[in-house]
């Protein structure tokens, strides 16, 4: 299947969106993409290979990236 799951990160009140974090699906490669400058987000990856790892790796480089940016 092809698809998208989008994850937005904000503010504690949930007024301003600083950033979003996606994942595709596409032909059997998951491929991470965000909205924010200057994240180095890992590079895609096999379905078979996906892990909890590599997940975590791109939430962390955008979670960085919104930081720096503050």
């Amino acid at each position: 299947m092809e698809g998208s799951v989008i994850y937005r990160v904000k503010t504690t009140e949930g007024v301003r969106l600083f950033a979003k974090l996606e994942f595709d699906l596409t032909y059997g490669e998951v491929i991470a993409s965000s909205t924010v400058a200057g994240t180095h987000l890992p590079s895609s990856v096999p379905l078979i290979e996906l892990s909890r790892e590599w997940a975590e790796a791109a939430a962390e480089e955008v979670l960085i990236a919104v930081l720096n940016a503050a």
